[in-house]
């Protein structure tokens, strides 16, 4: 019997984070949705299925990783979904820990590591589909 992958939604403007993240989850066997900014997140969230993980970038244009969080939050169908919130903007710690309140993990670009990374994936996300 196969294992469920995980559902993983990355949004994130830079082509290349997007690509880098992509990898790292798909590594982690997990099946990979892309969106380029958080407008095309919010429309991804609409789609049948369910995430098991969103991944955000936090200042985008069309919508801010403010905007997805809203949008998780007040999906009846996401609304328990992980979010992990991996900004290349310096944020202050009052700034992290208001995230922190909302979302799962907040790391930064700067200090991206595949191990951190694929650590964060594995210990953040939850199958939720069948």
């Amino acid at each position: 019997m196969a294992a469920i992958k995980k559902r993983i939604l990355i949004i994130d403007d830079e082509e290349i984070v997007r690509a880098v993240v992509s990898r790292v989850a798909e590594d982690c066997d997990a099946e990979v949705v892309l969106a380029s900014n958080g407008a095309a997140g919010a429309k991804r969230m609409e789609e049948p299925g369910v995430f098991d993980l969103i991944v955000v970038d936090l200042i985008m244009p069309d919508a801010t990783g403010w905007d997805v969080i809203d949008s998780v939050e007040h999906s009846i169908v996401h609304k328990d979904t992980p979010v992990i919130i991996l900004t290349g903007t310096k944020i202050s710690e009052s700034e992290k820990r208001k995230l922190l309140r909302r979302v799962n993990a907040v790391t930064s670009k700067d200090e991206f590591t595949v191990d951190r990374f694929r650590f964060l994936i594995e210990s953040c996300s939850v199958v939720q589909h069948k």
